[in-house]
């Protein structure tokens, strides 16, 4: 089966680096914006998959996603739970995953930034290097050492080799690169989902099944380009789903 988000980008600017117009892709539309909100002058490829407000749980299940492989590896590893998603005491903060392993505790948060830029994967660290920075004192005295680790996934599939160096900590070589064939393929699919979603309308996955398991993604087969389909409005948590393959 041929992968539509590859075949409908993959020979556009995008993989030079540049701007992307969807909208521009509408017949009889003239203007760049965004056609599902009114945030956006330009439709661009980023602002679908990472910052249209219409897509912000897709954006969440995603970024769950990769959060929950982390969280699982470390159950399965020597290291110390401490806490999960929660606020930490006296501050506004919210970590994905805090743990303790040796005598370090690790600030662990995952990130999926947009990757059209080389930058675009370091500033994304830079940020929750400075978001995290003042937990560095405020764990200080429960273990020797404190680390912020940014888990970066971009949201087209790139893997930062960064990872790497903490995730060998809590898992062997072999399931380490099972886990990063796992990111990547979620991301890329939940591109691709995001991306036919908001071209046509229709909801791309069935987010009950996600939540019971995440390795849920139910494929049914078509005749026709999903992306001919006319716009409509999203499907209500109540209608039934319509999923597409990759």
């Amino acid at each position: 089966m041929v992968n539509i988000l590859a075949s409908r980008i993959g020979g556009s600017s995008l993989k030079h680096g540049k701007v992307f117009y969807l909208s521009m892709a509408l017949p009889g539309k003239m203007d760049k914006s965004c056609r599902r909100c009114s945030k956006a002058d330009l439709e661009t490829l980023a602002h679908v998959l990472n910052h249209c407000e219409r897509r912000s749980r897709c954006w969440q299940l995603r970024h769950d996603g990769i959060q929950n492989r982390v969280l699982h590896t470390a159950q399965f590893s020597n290291a110390e739970i401490i806490s999960v998603n929660k606020k930490v005491p006296g501050t506004n903060m919210r970590p994905d995953i805090i743990l303790k392993l040796g005598n370090t505790i690790y600030i662990v948060d995952v990130t999926c930034p947009f990757e059209n830029r080389i930058d675009g994967i370091e500033k994304a660290k830079k940020a929750k290097h400075d978001r995290y920075h003042p937990l560095l004192e405020h764990f200080s005295t429960q273990a020797a050492h404190v680390e912020i680790v940014p888990i970066v996934v971009g949201a087209l599939g790139t893997w930062d080799p960064s990872n790497d160096k903490f995730l060998s900590k809590i898992t062997s070589r072999n399931y380490l690169k099972k886990m990063q064939r796992l990111c990547v393929s979620d991301n890329i699919r939940w591109a691709r989902d995001i991306y036919v979603e908001h071209i046509t309308g229709r909801r791309q996955f069935d987010e009950e099944e996600i939540l019971r398991n995440p390795n849920f993604r139910p494929c049914e087969p078509v005749t026709a380009d999903p992306l001919e389909a006319p716009a409509t409005s999203i499907a209500g948590p109540s209608t039934a789903a319509t999923v597409l393959p990759v």
